[in-house]
């Protein structure tokens, strides 16, 4: 209830007070065992709890898309917002990966299907260029590409067909990770271990 609590205060336009999620609860907690309870959660999370999922930013790239692409807009942002979905429930996604390395890779991965009469080349380069200086990000790195790959994939199996790759194109080398994967402890259960598995053989 406490976590419940949280979360519509972080993301929904209303407050919840305390009060209601007592009543919500059927008197099963109270409305200072839930405010307590909210601090105790909060200090062990180090009140890091408001980060950008990939979701928000591809909405937060997207309103970076210039007037003549207005016209796809919609479909870059249904097939983004769908790679960044299937990316929440891959376990390889998990550990030291950016959410807005996520979300540069869907948003890539959507330009591939945009045809050129629709979005002129040269203004997707232009836009492409953007995303890559406003993050810092090599979108031809190892990495991204590996990120790209994987969310192909998903998207592949989820939906049933794929998309193609006419506009953006994935560089067919690409290095290996080797040397991060040896880096990692050999537990079964390291998750730093199995994405950089996972995603290795994708790149």
């Amino acid at each position: 209830m406490t976590c419940l609590y949280i979360a519509v205060k972080i993301n929904e336009p209303f407050e919840m007070d305390a009060t209601l999620m007592s009543r919500l609860s059927r008197g099963l907690h109270s409305a200072e065992e839930i405010t307590s309870l909210e601090y105790d959660i909060m200090i062990a999370l180090q009140w890091k709890v408001n980060g950008p999922t990939p979701f928000q930013f591809v909405n937060y790239i997207l309103e970076l898309l210039p007037e003549s692409a207005k016209s796809v807009a919609p479909t870059l942002y249904e097939h983004s917002h769908f790679q960044t979905e299937l990316a929440i429930g891959d376990y390889a996604f998990v550990p030291h990966l950016r959410e807005s390395t996520i979300a540069v890779a869907s948003i890539l991965n959507s330009l591939g299907v945009v045809e050129q009469d629709t979005f002129p080349f040269n203004e997707c380069i232009q836009f492409v260029r953007s995303i890559s200086n406003t993050f810092d990000l090599d979108i031809d790195s190892p990495m991204v590409n590996a990120v790209r790959e994987r969310l192909l994939e998903s998207f592949a199996k989820s939906s049933g067909y794929e998309l193609s790759q006419g506009f953006v194109i994935i560089p067919k080398q690409v290095v290996p990770l080797n040397d991060k994967i040896n880096a990692f402890e050999e537990s079964p259960a390291c998750v730093s271990k199995e994405m950089a598995i996972s995603l290795e053989e994708y790149m």
